[in-house]
């Protein structure tokens, strides 16, 4: 059998503990919308799935109907005219 890790790295696996960083002012603007939009998911959808989903979305241009319904300035902000 091979040994991929030596046991060394074994150790430092073993004694490994993630610390996230800081945060940062959007976070703490954006944190209570995105945990508002967690909620109202079920807890039996993967969170890739929601990723995938966010990603094809944006991928063929789907961008909400709100959008443009009562901004002026929406096109200014529209995901299709990002470059």
């Amino acid at each position: 059998m091979h040994n991929y890790i030596s046991p060394d790295g074994i150790r430092g696996l073993d004694a490994y503990k993630y610390v996230g960083g800081a945060y940062s002012v959007l976070d703490n603007i954006l944190n209570p919308f995105w945990a508002g939009i967690a909620e109202r998911l079920p807890m039996t959808l993967a969170p890739n799935l929601i990723t995938l989903i966010g990603a094809c979305r944006k991928k063929r241009g789907v961008d909400s109907p709100r959008a443009h319904a009562r901004n002026n300035k929406a096109p200014f902000f529209s995901p299709r005219l990002a470059c």
